[in-house]
């Protein structure tokens, strides 16, 4: 997800020696082949990673996260609604750090959340819910928004 992100906000920068994500955490290695998009993501305030100094390498992201990342890409805009506005599995903490993110992604129609009233909060989203995301908040002109749920796919089709 940080290389998708770097690769189409910043792609001249996603090899650039300049981002050492292994300088900021104790779980990339110098070598990592996402190394300086991790680094890059890190000092353009998209990830701080999953704590104790740890980026969270190997470990999947979860449709919360996915939002948070998209959301902070795109500069934190204040929309003034929460997650919890919108759906009934979004725990209840309105200072979280995925309410804005979840409630932006609504209010802007990047997600219809995967039922009615229902984010999929934890869960992972599928590479196709990714990649929809991504061409909603990117290219709206080719992906419209939607605050239609689109049921999560398994794979297996």
């Amino acid at each position: 997800m940080i290389t998708f992100l770097c690769r189409a906000y910043a792609p001249d920068e996603c090899r650039s020696d300049q981002y050492n994500g292994s300088a900021y955490f104790a779980d990339v290695p110098d070598d990592h082949w996402a190394n300086t998009t991790i680094g890059w993501a890190f000092e353009n305030g998209i990830t701080s990673g999953v704590g104790n100094g740890l980026f969270g390498m190997g470990q999947t992201v979860t449709r919360e996260q996915t939002m948070a990342f998209l959301y902070r890409a795109e500069g934190t805009p204040d929309t003034g609604t929460l997650g919890t506005d919108h759906y009934d599995d979004v725990p209840t903490n309105s200072d979280a750090w995925y309410q804005a993110p979840i409630g932006w992604a609504y209010s802007q129609g990047i997600t219809g959340g995967t039922a009615t009233n229902t984010f999929g909060f934890r869960s992972t989203p599928s590479r196709e819910e990714t990649m929809l995301f991504m061409c909603r908040t990117f290219a709206p002109a080719i992906c419209p928004s939607s605050r239609e749920p689109v049921a999560p796919t398994t794979g297996d089709s």
